[in-house]
């Protein structure tokens, strides 16, 4: 289920790394006047929902608003899906091959984190969504 994003996609968008209740109040704020959200808080908001699989623990970690479960420590929120597909995107459109620009970030990303990053594969899918989410917001 990709999700729908309205208006263009500017992954340099002011308050992406606001703190989640801030996103929220701001997502609050849109609804109550009727806009549009932000292509960042969509995303966000939409990424949380759909990796929490109706689990309501799992919305709240995924929103940065809960605790790590027991035995869960090192959950990925839709913040780290959304930057770190970027990242891959960026890689990528430098010229960097898709194995090449995954490397990269997993390299970096273990070198800020004390060796702890998402799997390969979970860095595949974040690109694929992300590039999907930036083609549905530019879309005529």
């Amino acid at each position: 289920m990709p999700t729908m994003l309205h208006g263009g996609f500017d992954p340099s968008a002011d308050g992406r790394n606001d703190t989640p209740w801030t996103k929220l109040a701001t997502i609050a704020e849109h609804l109550e006047a009727g806009e549009p959200l932000p292509p960042y808080l969509a995303q966000w908001l939409g990424a949380a929902i759909q990796y929490a699989d109706e689990d309501t623990d799992e919305l709240l970690r995924r929103l940065g608003l809960g605790k790590a479960g027991r035995g869960k420590p090192g959950r990925w929120t839709a913040e780290h899906a959304y930057r770190l597909g970027q990242a891959v995107c960026q890689h990528e459109d430098m010229g960097a091959s898709p194995d090449a620009a995954i490397m990269a970030v997993l390299g970096d990303y273990e070198a800020q984190n004390d060796g702890e990053a998402p799997s390969r594969s979970t860095l595949q899918r974040w690109r694929d969504e992300y590039r999907a989410a930036h083609a549905e917001a530019n879309r005529p």
